[in-house]
């Protein structure tokens, strides 16, 4: 499991949780992760594996790749709770 920090001046606080090689914590943990609101993504990969598909999905993808950004569009509005997301942001 490893959780992705959003840095503010004085503090820092959970912005995301992934949760890795398919693994979920015992349901105490879940129920800390459930009261902190935060969004939860669960994948198959191992850790390193996840942040490097990642970051390589990142690296990969620029605003002039028609293809790979309608892709990224269609994966993202499939697998994402977007109210839920934008809700998080306060958007």
């Amino acid at each position: 499991m490893s959780a992705r920090h959003r840095e503010e001046p004085g503090s820092a606080s959970t912005s995301a949780i992934r949760l890795t090689s398919g693994i979920l914590p015992h349901e105490s943990i879940l129920a800390i992760i459930r009261r902190a609101n935060v969004p939860v993504i669960v994948v198959q990969d191992g850790m390193d594996r996840a942040a490097s598909r990642i970051s390589d999905l990142v690296a990969k993808m620029t605003s002039s790749e028609e293809e790979k950004v309608e892709r990224a569009y269609e994966l993202v509005t499939e697998h994402l709770d977007l109210a839920a997301l934008r809700e998080r942001l306060g958007c």
